[in-house]
């Protein structure tokens, strides 16, 4: 009685682990949840939570290998490896913020200027950080972390405990489709402000031709930040129908990634 009762401990730990390092995988490269800002502590009590909450849903699995410590530890990394691949979907599209605040700042002319993003820790365009901020806000309110982590128990009914994994010629062709719509998304985020950059430099043209004595080099860099503020003010009012596509696509590209691996 008293080794089943041990055994049964042990299967639980070992299940415990395997659950734990999927749900770390998603700390170390989910969008929110990879904070550089949040302590390493409150990362991993909060994995260790989900993690638990988790256990239950995932009982009745079996634990290969679990005497066999080299096998295990094969079979964790393969769990670590599921984890930071769901979160990496969502780390493409996020970069989304970025790639568009890098074009938005070469238009405005504040490309020559960087801030520091205090959510990422990094350097970021100016308006790169600021849709950022926008998005981690929006994503919040619509609990899209609730989503992460229910794509992420959702993920043990296609890839259980013990599935061997392979990354296949679909899963790369998977992320470069990630990459491309990230890429033209970002395009459409940043299309207002280079479109009417764009008109504004050809009217300063025109004034270089038709008025020479005007010094376009002096008016054309006030003229393209407040054209730019000022597109960029218009078009907020269409960022939250923008960010429900863009956030649809993302949960979309997690399931096609969880699907992929199965």
């Amino acid at each position: 009685m008293e080794q089943n009762i041990i055994d049964f401990l042990l299967q639980s730990v070992d299940l415990f682990l395997l659950v734990f390092m999927r749900v770390s995988g998603i700390f170390v490269t989910a969008p929110i949840f990879s904070n550089e800002n949040t302590p390493m502590v409150a990362r991993i009590g909060l994995a260790g939570m989900i993690s638990f909450i988790l256990m239950p849903l995932v009982e009745g699995v079996a634990v290969a290998n679990s005497g066999n410590l080299v096998l295990f530890a094969g079979q964790a990394t393969q769990e670590l490896l599921v984890g930071v691949i769901i979160g990496f979907v969502g780390a493409i599209y996020f970069s989304l913020t970025s790639l568009a605040g890098t074009l938005l700042d070469r238009q405005t002319g504040f490309a020559m200027v960087n801030a520091i993003d205090p959510l990422s820790d990094t350097e970021m365009p100016i308006f790169g950080s600021f849709y950022n901020i926008l998005f981690v806000f929006i994503f919040l309110n619509i609990n899209g972390h609730h989503l992460v982590i229910r794509a992420l128990n959702d993920s043990y009914h296609q890839v259980p405990i013990g599935h061997l994994i392979t990354l296949s010629d679909d899963l790369v062709r998977g992320m470069i489709t990630f990459f491309r719509d990230m890429t033209v998304m970002a395009f459409l985020l940043s299309l207002p402000v280079v479109v009417t950059s764009f008109l504004a430099n050809v009217v300063l043209g025109i004034f270089a031709k038709t008025m020479p004595q005007i010094n376009v080099f002096v008016v054309g860099m006030p003229l393209r930040i407040v054209v730019g503020m000022l597109t960029i003010w218009v078009t907020l009012q269409a960022l939250l129908p923008f960010s429900e596509s863009f956030f649809d696509r993302m949960f979309q590209g997690i399931y096609q990634v969880i699907h992929l691996l199965s």
